[in-house]
């Protein structure tokens, strides 16, 4: 069996050479640009090593739309300064963003800002192509039931009932993005855990997401961390 690894050298030639690291499936990952564009929910590329060296960063772990993705990188200690394969989401704004200095970067200040971006390991994004979708919501799956999947853009919209757990026909991934797990562009990995139905479900607003109430109900589902 091949190593289904990404293929990604130190030395790699700078700039556009850099987009000679691989994807899962053999394809070239694209050279990351200075900004996530809005709606693209996830982006799996590659920081050539200049790009690690300029652009203004805001915040720490968690940081504005506008900070430079690779200088980010490195700040959040993703790549080094000979720059590699980095998977980077779009995230909730936030009320504030830490002055932080980091892996030689001096991460700024900034008051509460609209969108963020923030990054995870590269095996996520390759996990995240891997899975199947998930399906609409939970009904009809057994209690008991433990189910690892994908949330895409199209299925960021649904309505959901409860605030964790939730009953087992709220939208799964909407539920996820209320319950914190996914930053609701999707490309992004959840697993769910199908449990007993309860007597109500709560209605509260998390993450641009409103659940509502609801009373009995026969089965629910909950998330828990994707193996």
């Amino acid at each position: 069996m091949l190593f289904r690894a990404l293929l990604f050298a130190t030395g790699l030639a700078a700039g556009a050479g850099a987009a000679l690291a691989l994807a899962q499936d053999g394809q070239a990952l694209p050279v990351c640009p200075d900004r996530l564009a809005a709606g693209t929910g996830g982006l799996h590329c590659v920081c050539p090593s200049e790009a690690t060296a300029t652009g203004s960063v805001w915040g720490s772990d968690v940081y504005t739309d506008d900070s430079a993705i690779c200088r980010a990188a490195l700040h959040a200690g993703m790549i080094g300064t000979e720059g590699g394969a980095v998977f980077v989401v779009e995230a909730p704004g936030q009320p504030s963003y830490p002055a932080v200095t980091r892996n030689s970067v001096a991460g700024a200040a900034w008051p509460a800002w609209g969108r963020s971006i923030a990054f995870r390991n590269v095996s996520e994004a390759s996990a995240a192509d891997s899975v199947a979708a998930c399906p609409a919501n939970a009904a009809g799956l057994a209690v008991g039931t433990r189910l690892t999947c994908g949330c895409s853009p199209a299925s960021a919209a649904g309505p959901v009932w409860g605030s964790g757990p939730y009953t087992a026909d709220s939208a799964i991934c909407p539920a996820a993005r209320h319950a914190g797990r996914t930053s609701g562009n999707g490309h992004e990995v959840v697993a769910i855990v199908v449990t007993a139905g309860k007597a109500s479900y709560a209605a509260s607003t998390r993450n641009g997401i409103a659940a509502g109430s609801w009373g009995p109900f026969s089965a629910s589902f909950d998330f828990q961390d994707p193996r």
